[in-house]
């Protein structure tokens, strides 16, 4: 594990002896250091803002075997943040969290719900709910894996071009904890264009509308109960890490 950053914006504070996390997380405080003229920031405990953001991911029903909890996943995704250097971009992180709680159900799954369409889509899932595309870049992004994600694709140059055994083998692979939750801040910093993140980084509702409409690729409807929650998740986790919306 790398060094730790002095601060981080909304990532567990790890020690790179022990590799232990601790039970904080840093949120950017609006107001900067008199002295050094830096950002200051304000330390909030880590499971509990994520059980802010997700109420029922503080356990898992045994049926649910891709279910994880606050505690399982904080660290995880503190890791992820760093490793895609979103570590001191909390909008940005307030992006990749709240899409991940909506995605995901709050942690519970790993693939789609419903059963006929994870058939169907058999390479769709990851804490985002990744197509098949996404999924195969992002598999093929990470050095850890590369032996067994080639050995699984061979020589298929998409995720669509894989067979359904194929999308299949490699969704096991990215389904793994240290993959699986890693894949909102890849598709984020890999995926998104400049203007994008640059909009969400200003802090305003249109700027995460902008990234969930013109990246993720759902449209804004009011009307919508799904929109509804995922607009409502992005709020809490806005709160949950003390930043203020502009207007």
């Amino acid at each position: 594990m790398r060094a730790p950053t002095a601060f981080l914006a909304i990532g567990l504070l790890v020690t790179a002896a022990a590799a232990a996390p601790s039970r904080n997380i840093y949120a950017r405080d609006q107001a900067k250091d008199q002295a050094n003229d830096q950002p200051t920031y304000e330390r909030i405990a880590a499971v509990p803002a994520l059980l802010e953001i997700a109420p029922d991911s503080g356990s898992c029903a045994p049926e649910l075997t891709g279910c994880a909890t606050a505690e399982q996943v904080a660290p995880l995704l503190a890791e992820a943040l760093r490793d895609y250097n979103f570590h001191e971009s909390p909008w940005e992180m307030a992006a990749v969290i709240s899409l991940t709680v909506h995605e995901s159900a709050q942690f519970k799954y790993r693939a789609p719900a419903n059963a006929q369409h994870a058939e169907e889509f058999p390479l769709k899932g990851t804490s985002n709910m990744q197509s098949a595309d996404f999924n195969y870049k992002f598999a093929k992004s990470l050095p850890a894996i590369a032996k067994e994600v080639n050995d699984i694709v061979k020589d298929a140059p998409s995720g669509a071009s894989l067979t359904k055994d194929q999308m299949k083998s490699l969704l096991k692979v990215l389904q793994r904890d240290e993959t699986n939750f890693a894949s909102g801040a890849w598709f984020l910093r890999n995926q998104c264009s400049e203007t994008i993140r640059n909009g969400i980084k200003t802090g305003t509702r249109k700027g995460w509308v902008d990234y969930i409409g013109n990246c993720v690729g759902v449209k804004e409807n009011a009307q919508d109960p799904e929109w509804q929650k995922r607009e409502a998740y992005w709020n809490k986790t806005v709160k949950a890490m003390k930043l203020t919306i502009k207007t």
